[in-house]
């Protein structure tokens, strides 16, 4: 049964990474959704009021939790569990189709790379396609393949690689619910992808048409600056990591990695789950998986 509750300022009352089985109706005052960087900062997605349903996606979607969201004042909910928010959902199709377009468009407009538009802009954004359902092993799209789209990862782990002309598998990037990629499509010109991306677990994922995005790029100079910004500390940030395979021990490589997880997770670390397989963070690391576990 849906419950009222009363929420003092300040109190974080979905957080990033969590997996729960309830949903909130803002009934008065304001909640920040917000994520948190690689660096630990916190970036600004959104502000919801009444009326405003937060916490769905995981719901609907069985994920964890991709932003978090914090009273701005005094704030009034009404807790909807996640069986209730289901029942209604699976009564017909069409309600099923209204709560999966909210998602989709909803995960569109609070993607980082729109943080800086207005609200009223973002009302004006592209729609989103999906949320699509990729079952564990499969590919979301492979090295080669002409681009269409970039995607927005709502529930599970993918698995960036590229691969050699020996056919060997190199893992570029693990991406986390919350995530974006392919966002360096609307600056290639062949018009191919130059990685594939393969489902770690059962993944659900938004995506974009790349044209869309383009013409958002070209209507509102912030998101194209903002873009330009992540690419390039993503540039410094691989240029780190062949340093540090240069110059750092398997420790010291390591420890520099769980870093990056705790602040890009909000996890504790003192201790916390790994969010993939050892095998898979050595695949990301370039080392043999009996040197990270020994590591």
């Amino acid at each position: 049964m849906a419950q009222k509750e009363l929420i003092e300022d300040g109190t974080l009352v979905l957080q990033q990474g969590m997996q729960e089985d309830h949903a909130y109706k803002v009934e008065s005052g304001t909640l920040d959704i917000f994520a948190r960087t690689t660096d630990g900062s916190e970036l600004l997605l959104a502000q919801v009021g009444p009326g405003d349903v937060i916490g769905e996606m995981a719901v609907v979607l069985g994920s964890k939790r991709c932003a978090n969201a914090r009273a701005n004042g005094q704030v009034i909910l009404t807790r909807i569990p996640g069986h209730e928010l289901r029942r209604d959902i699976q009564k017909s199709e069409t309600a099923r189709g209204k709560m999966m377009r909210l998602i989709a468009n909803r995960v569109v407009r609070n993607i980082p790379l729109f943080a800086d538009l207005s609200p009223r802009e973002k009302m004006k954004l592209p729609a989103g396609e999906g949320p699509f359902l990729y079952p564990k092993k499969s590919c979301l799209f492979q090295e080669g393949e002409p681009i269409t789209h970039l995607y927005i990862l709502c529930s599970g782990h993918v698995q960036h690689f590229n691969t050699t002309a020996g056919n060997e598998e190199i893992t570029v990037e693990l991406h986390k619910a919350g995530d974006v990629f392919c966002k360096s499509a609307a600056c290639l010109t062949d018009g191919v992808y130059r990685t594939g991306a393969r489902a770690i677990d059962d993944v659900y994922a938004v995506k974009l048409p790349v044209d869309a995005f383009k013409s958002v790029l070209r209507k509102h100079d912030k998101v194209a600056e903002r873009l330009m910004t992540s690419l390039a500390e993503r540039n410094m940030l691989k240029q780190l990591e062949m340093e540090q395979r240069a110059t750092m021990t398997a420790p010291e490589i390591l420890s520099s990695f769980l870093r990056r997880i705790c602040a890009s997770y909000g996890l504790d670390p003192q201790g916390f789950t790994l969010p993939y397989k050892k095998s898979l963070i050595a695949a990301r690391l370039g080392m043999e998986t009996g040197t990270l576990s020994r590591a």
